[in-house]
């Protein structure tokens, strides 16, 4: 006990940066708000990522007056036996602040990658069987892996069309835009079976670059906003390297990046994801010729994702921390109970209606015209609760 006291005064007499040096064979990662959600972790590849974002100089700070709803990580650093050390890591993420607590009693001001490293590693189950020619590859563009998240294989779509029924080939065919954008081509490789390997990256991302509209939320520094942590897909055939992409931890599907950092809207504009969409996608006669109380009868008797805005659909495929590339159950229709319409209405509004169902559930459907070939289309459908 007298030797760990000794250990814990001289930690605290060291600046920040010398506590680097004193080997730490494993960390403990703990959320504060909820103590029973912890992670150990022995991989020395992360233990020396994350004490590098501990130790690094930074700006230091009074404490500061922390809003309820402030996140709170512990790190406990194990230097063997019964020796830890304690960092503190608060984030505020309304106003992406966040400061580190040292085992000196100082405060210091950090990026936000570091709560949301430790964010993510305690909602994920990480692994660390990471190929050097993967990390090589996204070091090459300068991301940086913190650790391999689950996946499992996928069969790529027959062709790359943008499907309202199946939502690999949806996926797939947008991911082409942006892994087209690196040099890649996944064309020979259509119909085959691939292994896409999932990274979680330190650098978020700031919605802005989706989003241009939340530039208003952004301080003239250029801090503010909404951080999304990404990740990368690095896809591989047979043993082979034949794409890689970014994709935003959000619940959009349509938020994709390719390696050297564009999005959509640095690659079609502000408006153009529809029309990639609708240009790699076969026309239905039959549904096109629906008039708007037709598609929201059929609709609310089917809920049938070709009667939605193909960007709809696409947005819906966003799986934020779920396992996997995309959201698959936006297909699954056995889940949907029919509840028929029994009266539709116009609103004053645009292309709005109000909807009574045979359960009595009032709906609000937003109909959009998407073009000459594919007609009207649900743009949004929600109730009001009663």
């Amino acid at each position: 006990m007298k030797k760990l006291l000794c250990l814990l005064m001289l930690l605290a007499l060291l600046p920040l940066t010398a506590l680097a040096e004193f080997p730490v064979q494993d960390v403990t990662i703990v959320n504060a708000k909820a103590g029973q959600v912890s992670q150990t972790i022995t991989d020395a590849a992360y233990i020396d990522l994350l004490m590098s974002m501990l130790t690094a100089p930074t700006e230091q700070c009074d404490f500061p007056e922390l809003p309820n709803s402030a996140s709170a990580y512990e790190v406990h650093c194990h230097l063997g036996e019964q020796k830890y050390v304690i960092y503190q890591v608060f984030h505020d993420d309304l106003y992406n602040q966040a400061w580190l607590l040292a085992p000196t009693g100082e405060t210091f001001r950090v990026g936000c990658e570091l709560p949301l490293l430790l964010q993510n590693t305690l909602w994920d189950s990480p692994t660390f069987t990471i190929p050097d020619e993967h990390r090589a590859l996204l070091a090459e563009h300068g991301w940086t892996i913190a650790f391999r998240r689950s996946c499992m294989f996928e069969t790529l779509p027959a062709e790359l069309i943008a499907s309202r029924t199946d939502p690999t080939a949806l996926h797939f065919t947008w991911a082409a835009l942006f892994l087209q954008d690196a040099g890649y081509d996944i064309t020979p490789y259509l119909g085959k079976t691939v292994l896409p390997y999932m990274y979680y990256l330190v650098e978020p991302v700031n919605r802005v670059r989706w989003v241009p509209a939340d530039a208003r939320f952004l301080t003239e520094g250029g801090t503010g906003g909404v951080l999304y942590s990404m990740k990368a897909i690095v896809l591989e055939c047979e043993g082979e390297i034949i794409g890689a992409y970014l994709m935003a931890l959000s619940w959009d599907g349509s938020n994709l990046m390719s390696l050297d950092g564009r999005t959509a809207i640095d690659l079609l504009g502000e408006d153009g994801i529809r029309d990639y969409l609708l240009s790699h996608s076969a026309p239905d006669a039959d549904l096109a010729a629906l008039t708007p109380e037709e598609v929201i009868q059929r609709y609310s008797e089917s809920h049938d994702p070709r009667l939605e805005t193909i960007d709809g659909l696409l947005s819906r495929l966003g799986t934020a921390h779920e396992i996997g590339l995309y959201w698959r159950d936006v297909y699954d229709l056995d889940t949907i109970r029919p509840d028929p319409a029994v009266s539709i209405l116009p609103l004053d509004f645009d292309d709005q209606y109000k909807v009574l169902t045979e359960d009595g559930e009032i709906w609000f459907p937003q109909l959009e015209w998407e073009s000459d070939q594919t007609g009207w289309k649900i743009e949004s459908f929600y109730n009001t609760g009663y």
